[in-house]
């Protein structure tokens, strides 16, 4: 009901609602049991798409987004680094071997219980899956932190960091809850630019704070990232209503239908069976699958290619210089998800947005490794990572469009688990691959993994071009 109403918004314009709305808006908030369908409700009431944005839940959902990207990202500065320092590497121009694979191992931990988290918010609802989530990676912050041997450390990131993190998994259904289809690229966006600027100053911070414990080198990063998820948890807990989706409680609850509605339900059943096959909603996932792998790679073979030596085509410098570099593309991120990203995916459309941020990547790609110097890079790598990580914004607003409401969490789970498969690859398969290739080739293979990375853009744009309207435009004429 509150997604509807928030889409006759603007055809309402300015004009309070008949009075024939305003039954059906409470009917609508008398029939719901979910919060954050009763906030939307409101605020189309009150409104339609101008009014204000409920703040306290956009505020816990850009916490979270900022706790999960800070226990992902934090350790790309540092981490090829602190491999080499604990003796896990021989040195740093081929410590991406292991570092590849530390790093892999918080996203390998999501690949079992990705879908069992779409049911979980399903029966359970969005504010039960936080708390769950932002408590498991505090836990896995301090177990990381204080782990000297490398089996504890990928243990500590796949079970804490990777098996009981489900944020993925609602952030695309619950920026549509917010508010409202018509408003979920604007939500989306805010959310974004919080956990864009957390992907990269979360690897400044835990460069800034790396070996500041010498015997636990890795403690001071981390614990400030556990710090910011009780902060986090914190705020759940006080501003994020409860809900629990309708489809959970009908569960529980013992009831003899008619045969017409068996009948209903059986139809019901197969059509969204079928969706999985339909298009576009192949397409879109596959898109998923591509933009998980390169957002990945990149956030791990950046600081790789940083750290290396001039001699092998890199830029040698230190991790309180990948950290300066990384913390000023933060500052950009916030700008462009903020602002930017809103403005021209609304100008263009999510398509043709889409396929722009995909152009710009892919040469963003190519360019970089030749870059003459830090100012250079820093301005390509600003533009890869905020492109990159732009798609995904798109891709969870295509996901959302393609299938009925009532199948999104579902939906977003397979997804998810498809997109984490890519994204646990992603960090190993590049890291391997630069370091084979700098140690086979040299400077002449230093630019072979990027030139990869920007070939993959290319087919996601080509994916991107026959997205059809109707999913594109929040579900108009498609399945809502």
């Amino acid at each position: 009901g509150g997604a509807i109403l928030a889409q006759a918004g603007p055809a309402l314009g300015a004009r309070a609602l008949a009075p024939t709305r305003l039954r059906q808006a409470a009917h609508a908030m008398g029939r719901s049991h979910t919060g954050f369908q009763k906030v939307a409700v409101a605020g189309a009431v009150a409104g339609g798409q101008d009014e204000a944005l409920p703040w306290r839940v956009l505020v816990v959902c850009c916490m979270c987004d900022m706790v999960h990207f800070y226990s992902v990202c934090s350790l790309f500065s540092y981490g090829g680094i602190m491999c080499a320092d604990l003796g896990w590497a021989a040195d740093r121009n081929t410590a991406g071997f292991v570092a590849g694979f530390l790093q892999s191992a918080n996203t390998f931990g999501r690949l079992p219980t990705s879908t069992l988290w779409g049911w979980f918010a399903t029966r359970y609802g969005f504010k039960m899956v936080v708390r769950v989530t932002v408590a498991s990676l505090v836990l896995g912050g301090i177990a990381f932190g204080l782990s000297r041997s490398l089996w504890v450390a990928m243990v500590a990131r796949f079970v804490f960091l990777g098996m009981g993190n489900g944020w993925v998994v609602i952030i695309g259904p619950i920026s549509a809850h917010v508010a409202g289809d018509a408003r979920q690229t604007e939500v989306m966006g805010i959310i974004m630019a919080c956990g864009g600027f957390t992907q990269l100053m979360g690897p400044a911070l835990g460069g800034w704070l790396y070996n500041m414990v010498p015997v636990f080198p890795a403690a001071a990063p981390s614990m400030s990232g556990a710090a910011l998820g009780v902060a986090a948890l914190l705020a759940c807990e006080a501003w994020m209503p409860g809900d629990r989706p309708e489809v959970g409680k009908a569960s529980t609850l013992p009831r003899k239908p008619s045969r017409p509605d068996v009948d209903s339900e059986s139809a019901d059943g197969r059509r969204c069976a079928c969706c999985w096959l339909e298009h576009p909603l192949p397409a879109i996932l596959f898109m998923r699958v591509l933009q998980g792998f390169n957002i990945f790679a990149f956030f791990e073979v950046l600081p790789l290619w940083a750290i290396s030596a001039e001699a092998v085509g890199g830029l040698a410098l230190t991790e309180n210089e990948v950290g300066a570099l990384l913390s000023r593309s933060a500052v950009w991120n916030i700008l462009f998800f903020f602002r930017l990203m809103p403005m021209a995916s609304e100008y263009l459309g999510k398509r043709r947005f889409a396929m722009f941020a995909s152009a710009i990547a892919c040469a963003s790609f190519i360019a970089l490794p030749f870059a003459p110097g830090v100012a250079v890079a820093n301005v390509l790598h600003m533009l890869a990572s905020s492109m990159t990580v732009a798609e995904s914004a798109m891709n969870s607003a295509f996901t959302n469009n393609a299938v009925p409401k009532e199948r999104r969490a579902e939906v977003n789970g397979v997804a998810v688990m498809l997109e984490t498969l890519a994204k646990a690859l992603g960090p190993v398969g590049i890291a391997c691959a630069f370091a084979f290739t700098v140690s086979r080739w040299g400077r002449f293979g230093h630019s072979f993994v990027f030139l990869g990375m920007a070939a993959l853009q290319l087919v996601y744009l080509a994916l991107a071009a026959p997205v059809p309207g109707s999913v594109e435009n929040g579900g108009q004429g498609g399945p809502n």
